[in-house]
């Protein structure tokens, strides 16, 4: 195996492809480390007996050591090694060892086996000096010639150092590919036919061959291709050996034809350097015609080109007779051009190769790579785009650039930079703000925009939708490239470029629409840079790096916030400076995971100490950065949610919440002490699934196993409200939760709880029936309010306007509706009566329910004044706060109260003046009373007691007779008058 063959990337890159060859890489001791496919196949073994075994294994009695020490000595070692496979007689093979990295044999060796069909039965072993020849051979071979190996369907699955040199290709660009890479369509396909017949039939094809460099040159070479047979006699594999002689055809003038018709250029001068050959090519170049050329010393057709980098390399190429390959931009035409200069017998032989487009790209790739670091270098987005359009300007030859956002949601482009090529150009340019707004009607700006492609305009003169024509004339600028920033379907922006005159050749329409999209993607990520920076900034969580040396290394302001600190004292300081003491171990421990243990993402919850030594809660996301030492955190202030959790906790245990499961395989049933004592069972009760046809009624029954089936079959979870009877027989509302727990589709599980709502439900049952009472009270107001026969209204607490009147008291006023609804109830009343009119308004405001102020004065329409009585109600009338008034018309009782006090007052002025007159025989009987009841007179002297208290008594008689006359002629007096 040659040096190239045992290179690390033929064995990554070849070593699947070559499911036929055995290739196994051992490390220093000869111990299998990996192999590929062609030896797991070929030795007939798994990689977990392979790995790890040593390489001696899978021969028969080889020198192991002695091939090692050749190897660690020379880089290499070849021999052929009998197999140790089962099979009817001994297998021997040939057998390679190398390091695996020429400049580091430390890295391991490889070892390769050929082709399996190559196995044969000869005997081992050899002359080992045939061997060195044999190398030795190999060696001058891929020093002298080109080489290349191809499977039996075409395909490079070798190629030397030469072939690569020659080709430009590199080594992975080969492999793989048919030798159509490379052919240079000189030759007609009958050729091509009769080479494949050749080796195809197992015959050593001989021929020159003109092939085509990656760079687009020609190379000619005498080409030997020779079959390699398997014991079938068909070839597996061919070997092609080239020798190079496109000097040898230059010089002998056989390449003639070729050189007429190829793309690059091609000239032979002489030792003097004269033209004796150009062919068309050169002359498209340089704008000559042979007959101009031939004969002429070169630098006396091309002065300016003396002490350019062509002029140095062809004299240098001349003087040293030394080939040279170098670039050059040869400015009268704008033509990149690489120079191949061969020195010959008779002079130089100059290929030269038009790589205007290759050095395009390089040149377009190396704007858009400044375009990225500007981005990346600058803080905001007018400087990112400033520095961008000094960039583009510059690269196009442009006058003047200027770029133009759009505004989110709006229909106007903005400027936002610009570059001009002088001073002049920037003050013609130099805009005020109300000229820095056009709408995406407008302008260039606006038609590139709402075509979203690039827009040329190549006579800005004639073109009126080009809005600063003044402009552009003064500033020389008579074509205008407008480009859409693309990124996602979404345009952010627009381009402009203002030019001199036509648009240079780098500006072709592909590289502005790789432009548009790269600029795009450049702001649209700077938008979202300066968006995240913002939501960075403005979340209320804690956002913050840290390392993994527990240190800050980027805080946001939340966290500052939450934790009392400015953000440079947080930044001097280590984690464990904060975090609560009684966390910090476990902190620590978690840090060392991350460390060592090769952990990600890690969700978990701890106590911080803010500065002034308050403990807040941090629920914290972490996760591991792609740079080493990095870790990406996110914590949310939980400190309220877990005194609410506390508080929660209390809440039910207070709210009598029991839980209960079913072990669905056992058919067990489990509930907790609190659900035991809502359904008030004994304490040696042992629940069971048939207990449910106690607990529930026919209905309730039907809905809680509707619910569990659903459950069961659906994975559908429920929440509902039923009633109960406990094992007590009390009737109680309750609310039952259930989820299911499922494997395998099929649910094993189903817990929940069970809550006493009893208090709460009757509750509920109680104002919905007071609703509906409410409800149908309400439809009876209207019905009462105009059926009623005492006048009734509402008016505004505020305003005391009148909202409503009944047709009782449009009767009764005078007024009709209309006119009521126009007043308040100030326009009934009297001036007298205002004040006490107001204090019982602010009394209103206190009488949340019925009110009965006492009686007042109203006039009705005629003028005519009434006593009335009025009682009200607060109520809410079409959203106002307002009351319900009932006035009850008192005039004549109140006339009828007045005349009956008026005789009271009389009857107690009569009443007065007798009542002296009847103290006197009353007290006398009094007296004579208590004479017979306190003595124990004779006979004689109750006679004469008695006598003397009938007196008495006929004395107060009369006085009495006397009152009732006085009396009956007062009321006489009264009707009289």
């Amino acid at each position: 195996m040659t040096e190239p063959e045992l290179h690390k990337k033929l064995l990554y890159a070849l070593s699947e492809r070559l499911t036929d060859q055995a290739i196994c890489l051992l490390d220093n001791n000869g111990i299998i480390s990996d192999w590929n496919i062609g030896a797991e196949k070929f030795y007939k073994l798994s990689p977990a007996d392979a790995l790890g075994a040593p390489a001696s294994a899978l021969f028969v009695d080889p020198p192991f050591d002695d091939a090692l020490t050749q190897v660690r000595k020379h880089g290499q070692y070849n021999g052929q090694w009998q197999l140790n496979i089962l099979s009817p007689g001994p297998l021997f093979t040939a057998v390679s060892l190398g390091n695996f990295d020429m400049d580091d044999p430390s890295k391991g060796i490889i070892l390769h086996v050929v082709d399996s069909k190559t196995v044969n039965r000869r005997p081992a072993g050899g002359d080992p000096d045939d061997r060195e020849e044999t190398a030795a051979y190999q060696y001058a071979l891929d020093e002298a010639a080109i080489v290349a190996i191809t499977d039996q369907t075409g395909r490079i699955t070798h190629v030397n150092d030469y072939f690569c040199r020659i080709s430009g290709y590199s080594r992975e660009e080969l492999l793989g590919q048919d030798h159509r890479l490379v052919n240079s369509g000189h030759h007609p396909k009958a050729f091509i036919r009769n080479l494949w017949r050749t080796i195809a039939a197992g015959n050593i094809w001989r021929g020159e061959i003109c092939n085509q460099a990656k760079d687009g040159s020609y190379y000619w070479v005498a080409t030997t291709i020779v079959p390699f047979l398997n014991r079938s006699g068909k070839p597996y594999q061919y070997m092609a050996i080239r020798f190079d002689l496109t000097e040898a055809k230059a010089t002998s003038g056989r390449l003639s034809d070729l050189l007429e018709r190829i793309s690059d250029g091609f000239i032979a001068l002489d030792r003097e350097l004269r033209y004796t050959y150009v062919n068309p090519r050169v002359c498209e170049m340089v704008n000559m015609r042979p007959e101009d050329m031939l004969g002429k010393y070169i630098w006396d057709l091309f002065p300016n080109a003396v002490g350019s980098a062509t002029y140095f390399a062809i004299e240098k190429a001349h003087v040293q007779q030394k080939p040279i390959v170098h670039e050059d931009h040869y400015l009268p035409n704008g033509l990149w051009q690489e120079n191949r200069i061969y020195p010959t017998e008779n002079g130089l032989s100059i290929f030269i190769s038009d790589i205007t487009a290759r050095k395009y790209d390089e040149l377009r790739q190396v704007l858009l790579n400044q375009i990225s670091t500007a981005f990346n270098q600058q803080e905001t987005m007018g400087a990112s785009l400033k520095q961008t359009m000094d960039l583009i300007r510059s690269f196009s030859g442009a006058a003047l650039a200027e770029c133009w956002l759009s505004r989110t949601g709006d229909n106007d482009l903005y400027l936002i930079a610009n570059a001009a090529i002088d001073e002049r150009t920037e003050q013609i340019f130099n805009i005020n703000a109300n000229d820095r707004l056009f709408t995406i009607q407008q302008g260039l700006q606006g038609n590139t925009w709402r075509k979203g492609d690039v827009v040329f305009w190549n006579n800005l003169s004639a073109t009126p939708d080009f809005v600063r024509q003044e402009s552009a004339k003064k500033a020389g600028i008579t074509s205008a490239i407008g480009i859409p920033l693309l990124n996602d379907k979404q345009i952010p922006g627009v381009v402009l470029l203002g030019l001199t005159g036509d648009r240079a050749p780098i500006l072709t329409d592909v590289f502005l629409r790789q432009l548009s999209a790269h600029l795009g993607a450049e702001v649209r990520r700077k938008q979202l840079k300066r968006e995240l920076q913002h939501v960075f900034e403005s979340v209320p969580d804690i956002i913050c790096i840290i390392g993994t040396d527990r240190k800050f290394k980027r805080i946001n302001r939340a966290m500052c916030d939450i934790l009392g600190y400015p953000e440079q004292d947080l930044l001097q300081k280590r984690i464990d400076d904060l975090i609560y003491p009684g966390d910090l171990e476990e902190s620590k421990l978690r840090m060392q995971r991350f460390k060592n243990e090769g952990l990600e993402e890690l969700y978990f919850e701890n106590r911080y100490l803010t500065k002034n030594r308050e403990v807040v809660h941090l629920a914290w996301t972490v996760r591991k950065a792609a740079e080493k030492g990095i870790l990406f955190c996110v914590a949310k202030d939980i400190t309220e949610k877990n005194k609410l959790e506390t508080l929660l906790k209390k809440t039910n245990e207070l709210a009598r919440i029991g839980s209960w499961e079913i072990d669905m395989a056992g058919d067990t049933v489990f509930w907790s002490a609190i659900a035991s004592d809502i359904l008030e069972a004994r304490a040696d009760h042992k629940p069971h699934r048939d207990d449910a046809n106690h607990f529930y009624g026919p209905e309730e029954l039907e809905i809680v196993n509707s619910a569990m089936a659903r459950l069961i079959e659906q994975g559908e979870s429920f929440d509902i409200e039923v009633l109960l009877n406990t094992l007590k027989n009390n009737r109680i509302w309750v609310r039952v939760l259930a989820e299911g727990e499922f494997e395998h589709g099929k649910c094993t599980r189903i817990y929940g709880s069970i809550q006493d709502i009893n208090e709460r439900k009757r509750s509920q049952l109680q104002l919905l029936e007071q609703a509906e009472a409410l409800a149908d009270s309400g439809r009876r107001y209207s019905e009462l309010f105009h059926m009623s026969p005492l006048p009734m209204f509402v008016f505004d607490v505020e305003t005391l306007a009148y909202l409503n009147v009944n047709d009782a008291a449009v009767s009764h006023y005078g007024y009709s509706r209309a006119e009521f609804l126009q007043m308040t109830i100030r326009d009934i009343r009297p001036r007298s009566e205002m004040p006490k009119l107001e204090a019982v308004i602010k009394d209103l405001h206190r009488a949340e329910f019925q009110f009965k102020p006492g009686v007042f004065t109203h006039i009705k329409k005629n003028g005519v004044q009434v006593q009335v009585e009025v009682v009200s109600s607060a109520i809410i009338y079409q959203g106002r706060s307002a009351r319900l008034a009932l006035v009850t018309d008192v005039t004549e009782r109140v006339r009828h109260l007045a005349e009956i006090e008026e005789k009271n007052k009389k009857l107690q002025d009569i009443s007065w003046m007798q009542s002296h007159v009847i103290r006197a025989p009353l007290s006398r009987i009094m007296g004579l009373i208590n004479l017979l009841q306190d003595t124990d007179p004779d006979k004689e002297s109750v006679s004469e007691i008695i006598e003397y208290i009938k007196l008495s008594a006929g004395e107060l008689d009369q006085v009495i007779h006397d009152i009732t006359m006085n009396a009956a002629n007062n009321n006489s007096s009264t009707r009289d008058s």
